[in-house]
């Protein structure tokens, strides 16, 4: 039994030899514990929200790049339709001289 008490002695020496200053580090900020541990939800809350913010710009980006290329289209439906009404003038005209 003597020996097992010396054993411990000795194992708790070291370890606290080895890891004392970590000790020391965590007895020191026990008490300000609720303190940390409420920064660190205010933390991933505001994780969370940059998360929602950013996907809601995506969203907005995607709306708008997609009413920009329904916009290109319709322009490039008008100028078609222009382009092939001012063969038609032409040639109804060339018609018209013969």
């Amino acid at each position: 039994m003597q020996w097992t008490t010396f054993g411990c002695s000795v194992a708790t020496f070291a370890g606290l030899f080895m890891y004392g200053d970590n000790i020391e580090c965590a007895a020191v900020s026990l008490p300000t514990a609720p303190s940390i541990a409420s920064l660190g939800r205010g933390i991933r809350n505001l994780h969370q929200a940059s998360q929602e913010v950013t996907q809601a710009n995506i969203s907005k980006i995607q709306g708008t790049m997609e009413s920009l290329m329904c916009s290109c289209n319709k322009v490039k439906t008008n100028e078609k339709k222009k382009s092939e009404r001012k063969k038609k003038r032409r040639m109804s005209n060339y018609y018209i001289m013969k």
